[in-house]
């Protein structure tokens, strides 16, 4: 009996030393976990700062990277400055509150136009006004006649005119183009298919600073160009002298967008282009041929002096030899 309970005892004490060993053994290993993540945290603390410290620009130039540098050029500076002086625009001209529709009281026809069309601003496009790069004017749509032939049909047809249109375009280097359009009128010319059938669209600015967009005497000039484009354009237009010599000037100078989309020279440009090769083809050929012709006419009249002068000298050496044979 006293043997057994040696033996539990002794189990006993067995068990208890495995299991303080243990216990002793867990906690090392918790320890050296914690320690671990304690390291990972350190060092991913240590590798955020760094990386912030390396976003962040010095005063160092050679420290900067390419790109950053890039941005605090001088050039993408006033880039940026543009964006912010177009956008600035977009914001001041409101439908309610714009600098345009402040032009229509007192000019009796832009009133008369405003309660056939209805003037429109847009800023941002007239598809959403979500867009910062782009501002649209134009009049609105009317119908202009009602086609109803009851002898043929009970269903009603409209014939509908959109106003002239303006739009100013922002390109990504941060200069604006202006492009004017005519009036476009169901069913015009349809049968005939002739040239009026597609709008004329003209560029009355290109490449032009933003900053144009401050001076009033530059949005006056479009607006005269817009209606100018609206009189001469639109069905019941009737444009001034001062109107008709703005239009003929637009057209005549200006690029204009062709029917592949692509921008073509101006008439004037076009035609001095087509004297010049007039020029130099059929008149420089003519000019030649004259020339030519000229101087066949110098060398025969030369020729027949040369004829005229030996003949004077045999003459003369006859007599000499006349005079002599007498002296002797």
């Amino acid at each position: 009996m006293n043997r057994l309970s040696n033996t539990f005892k002794s189990n006993i004490v067995l068990l208890m030393v495995i299991s303080s060993f243990c216990l002793v053994f867990k906690k090392i290993i918790n320890f050296k976990k914690d320690s671990f993540k304690n390291c990972l945290v350190e060092k991913s603390k240590k590798s955020d700062a760094v990386s912030i410290a390396e976003s962040q620009p010095t005063n160092e130039p050679q420290a900067q990277k390419p790109v950053e540098k890039m941005l605090q050029s001088k050039e993408a500076q006033r880039r940026i400055e543009r964006y912010q002086i177009f956008e600035k625009f977009l914001n001041e001209q409101t439908h309610d509150d714009n600098f345009f529709s402040k032009q229509i009281p007192g000019d009796e026809r832009a009133e008369l136009m405003q309660g056939y069309y209805m003037l429109c601003v847009c800023s941002g496009s007239r598809w959403g006004g979500d867009k910062n790069d782009v501002f649209d004017l134009f009049w609105g749509n009317r119908i202009y006649n009602v086609v109803e032939r009851q002898e043929v049909t009970n269903k009603k047809s409209f014939r509908t005119e959109r106003g002239a249109f303006m739009k100013i375009l922002l390109a990504p280097d941060g200069y604006m183009s202006v492009f004017i359009f005519g009036a476009l009128i169901d069913n015009r010319n349809k049968e005939n298919l002739v040239h009026e059938d597609r709008v004329p669209v003209y560029r009355l600015v290109n490449h032009c600073d933003p900053d144009r967009l401050n001076d009033k005497s530059f949005l006056k000039g479009l607006w005269k160009s817009f209606m100018a484009f609206a009189e001469e354009t639109q069905l019941d237009g009737k444009p001034s002298w001062a109107q008709r010599f703005r239009y003929w000037q637009i057209v005549t100078f200006k690029k204009y967008v062709d029917e592949n989309g692509e921008m073509s020279e101006s008439r004037f440009r076009r035609s001095v282009a087509w004297v010049a090769k007039w020029v130099l083809t059929v008149g420089l050929s003519g000019a030649l041929l004259g020339m030519i012709q000229h101087c066949n006419a110098r060398t025969n009249v030369y020729d027949s002096s040369l004829d005229r002068i030996e003949h004077i000298c045999d003459s003369i050496n006859t007599h000499v030899i006349e005079i002599q044979q007498k002296i002797n």
